[in-house]
């Protein structure tokens, strides 16, 4: 019989997988563990995106754009960011979305209305 040393999680001497592979395995960077779970096109773009941009922590933000958000746009985006010496790619990807959203705006209001200088104001910024 093993006697318990007060450590619930350890019950029969068991080691945790993170202590057998060391602290210093990322999950996130093993092909196993990133591919396990995308079984849609959107989300493994939304990984290769967050692994671009040097942004893992906010996988999640980068499916729902995927989702969400016209593919060009985050295209666009993309290869505006993927040169840029900046301190945070994330942040410039995206300025740059939001300028392409409202960019597409304007232009489907205009094909819409057929005027070419109908402008639509950005509604975040009061």
């Amino acid at each position: 019989m093993i006697k318990n040393s007060g450590d619930d999680s350890n019950k029969k001497g068991f080691k945790s997988i993170k202590d057998v592979l060391g602290k210093s395995f990322d999950f996130a960077q093993d092909r196993f563990f990133r591919d396990k779970y995308i079984s849609r096109e959107w989300q493994g773009y939304a990984v290769k995106l967050a692994e671009e941009l040097n942004d893992r922590k906010h996988i999640s933000l980068y499916m729902k754009m995927s989702r969400e958000i016209e593919r060009n746009v985050l295209e666009r985006s993309r290869s505006f960011v993927k040169d840029a010496v900046v301190d945070s790619k994330a942040k410039l990807f995206m300025w740059k979305v939001g300028q392409l959203r409202l960019q597409v705006k304007n232009e489907k209001l205009a094909t819409l209305h057929g005027r070419s200088g109908l402008k639509v104001q950005n509604s975040s910024k009061k």
